[in-house]
């Protein structure tokens, strides 16, 4: 005989509730996949073993493009097998991608000549045979007619039919620009049952080729300056052309460009030149002043004359950018390019998007300048500092404080306060030492003080 067991209404709601939390939950941190674009210059730099493949589900092995004839051509370092071998001992995809900038003009004459086009695939199929890649990505940059549109189609067309048939588990990606400029060149509506998926390049917002200086990749298009953003980038492609969500990554860069201008959105002179963020690192340790843009959430930095800036990412702005796309719903993101934050054997950069997207557990934090009437954080001093900095705050009124400590992954690293405090002014030492009482690593760190409503964030760096 069964026994029946039957719980109190407000049980029964409280289940409920959670369950419903639970599917809210999976849904807006579900895992996504990070495409990272390993360049082949950068095999001495950033070896295979040195490769954190666990942030990464899929690379796009970087470069190799057709020439006129439709012959597979590419860098001298290209050919890897270790990086290969690796990269499937750690289940990561791995895709050879042809093209580039400067590496894309063999592909509108083989595309429109349909027997550059066989020659051309089977010199693809065989290459991948012969490597054991995972598939292909095209990075096209960039198709500029009609007639580069339909052989672009055919191309992509055949290509898969013959991926069908040799190995139907290999991929087809490719990498678009996010405006009409170059998407007016793509017929979606046809690419899009054809390709799995699409690297979006949310990147290159502001260059050279701009009316004035400005973010190079600003996740919100502030008023007034319509260059571009993420958010209207991802709108064009997904809204206007109808790339599903599923079948679009969002670009993040590893790199940033500084402009001779006085000012965010001013008129600049001279070249704009492009900094990998392990080439900014040591300029946020210098005399130039961090700046963090709240509208489009990502930060800048003036040196001390005001006469430059420079636009980047850093690991707020991509973690900012990682809840985007979760919120959003889109496949996942796109890395351009790994290596190009390492720095003292770290991988910030990767190791923030990999956590956010394949692993999203961390706490969000931002750094703000926020005051209150009864309320003053001041800057930590010293900082740099090695070993021990002291974090300064006033409250006008007696109350609970908390003080954390952040590592650049918005994991907590120390509690320096959880308590009652009384008003007035006090400090407190950190000695760049976890919870265990274990030194942590040099870098960038946050510290996090609340009390009441109140709560800010700023940033301190450790340099051993």
């Amino acid at each position: 005989m069964k026994t029946s067991h039957r719980f109190p209404n407000s049980i029964c709601n409280t289940i409920l509730m959670l369950i419903s939390i639970l599917i809210l939950a999976s849904h807006v941190y579900a895992n996504k996949i990070v495409v990272g674009y390993y360049p082949s210059w950068y095999k001495s730099t950033l070896p295979a073993e040195s490769i954190l493949f666990e942030h990464l589900t899929h690379i796009n092995h970087a470069f190799a493009w057709p020439d006129a004839s439709g012959n597979l051509q590419m860098d001298n370092d290209l050919i890897y097998p270790e990086l290969i071998q690796q990269a499937h001992e750690k289940d990561t995809k791995i895709l050879i991608s042809l093209g580039g900038w400067g590496n894309s003009d063999g592909f509108p004459l083989v595309a429109t000549d349909p027997l550059k086009r066989l020659f051309f695939i089977n010199n693809l199929v065989d290459f991948l045979n012969a490597h054991n890649y995972d598939g292909v990505d095209i990075d096209w940059e960039f198709p500029d007619s009609s007639n580069d549109r339909n052989s672009l189609t055919i191309l992509i067309t055949e290509l898969r039919d013959r991926f069908t048939s040799e190995n139907p588990d290999w991929l087809i990606t490719f990498a678009v620009g996010t405006s009409n400029w170059s998407g007016q060149w793509y017929d979606y509506n046809e690419l899009v049952h054809y390709v799995d998926w699409f690297n979006a390049m949310c990147y290159d917002y502001h260059g050279s080729w701009s009316a004035h200086s400005g973010h190079n990749a600003p996740l919100y298009q502030p008023p007034g300056d319509y260059d571009g953003a993420v958010d209207v980038g991802m709108n064009y492609l997904h809204n206007t052309r109808g790339i599903p969500k599923n079948q679009l990554t969002v670009g993040v860069p590893f790199y940033g460009k500084e402009f001779n201008s006085a000012s965010l959105y001013g008129p600049f002179t001279g070249t704009v030149t492009d900094y990998t963020y392990n080439q900014i690192i040591p300029k946020m340790n210098g005399d130039w002043t961090y700046h963090w843009d709240d509208i489009s959430k990502v930060p800048y930095l003036t040196n001390s004359t005001n006469t430059k800036l420079i636009s980047f990412d850093d690991t707020v702005s991509i973690r900012h950018k990682c809840e985007w796309i979760q919120e959003q719903d889109y496949l996942g993101g796109m890395i351009w390019a790994l290596g190009q934050d390492l720095s003292n054997n770290e991988q910030v950069l990767l190791e923030t998007i990999g956590t956010h997207l394949l692993n999203p557990t961390s706490v969000s934090i931002e750094p703000t300048g926020e005051q209150s009437d009864d309320f003053i954080l001041y800057d930590n001093y010293p900082n740099p500092f090695n070993p021990a900095t002291m974090i300064s705050f006033t409250i006008k009124n007696a109350d609970d404080v908390t003080l954390d400590v952040y590592n650049l992954n918005g994991q907590k690293v120390s509690t320096l306060l959880n308590g009652w405090m009384s008003d007035g002014a006090h400090s407190v030492f950190w000695n760049g030492t976890n919870d265990s009482g274990n030194p942590v690593p040099s870098g960038f760190y946050f510290y996090r003080i609340q009390t009441g409503a109140f709560r800010t964030v700023r940033k301190m760096i450790l340099l051993k």
